[in-house]
């Protein structure tokens, strides 16, 4: 049930990806606006850490590899994958094959965010399953160690 819920938030936040996508658009290339026709650059960034954060964030909790998430990375770009090509193939083939290029990138960036979030649920599993790993507070990086020196010479 709970994965379930996950593919269902993560379709609504590839439909909220797209009227985002529009706004985007609309400030990149409005000439006298906020981006001042450079926008393009920044819509695919924004776009790209939009999917890397949505894709982390479902998937945060759960060590399994990341290929095992592809319902959710899926459901998550699933708007872009068959919606957007169909809508800009209207106004021709390129504007359909842009977006869906677009679509493979939020798949592989999706597909990176759930990589990412499965990496740090297997590190704070093996931290958690091991204290003499946990870093702390005075030492930096150093983890903690039972050794107070260097070993005596005889």
């Amino acid at each position: 049930m709970k994965k379930l819920l996950k593919i269902v938030v993560a379709f609504c936040l590839g439909l909220f990806s797209c009227p985002l996508l529009f706004i985007l658009v609309f400030l990149g290339q409005w000439p006298n606006g906020i981006l001042q026709g450079s926008g393009l650059p920044i819509v695919i960034l924004v776009m790209c850490a939009y999917f890397f954060i949505s894709a982390y964030l479902l998937s945060c909790d759960n060590p399994e590899p990341a290929l095992k998430h592809w319902p959710i990375s899926l459901a998550l770009s699933f708007t872009f994958l068959v919606v957007m090509p169909v809508v800009g193939a209207q106004e021709g083939l390129a504007n359909g094959l842009g977006l869906f290029g677009m679509g493979i990138i939020a798949l592989a960036i999706c597909w990176a965010g759930a990589a990412t979030a499965a990496r740090a649920a297997r590190r704070r599993s093996v931290a958690s399953a091991n204290p003499a790993l946990e870093r702390t507070p005075d030492s930096g990086s150093a983890p903690k160690s039972d050794i107070s020196g260097p070993a005596p010479r005889s």
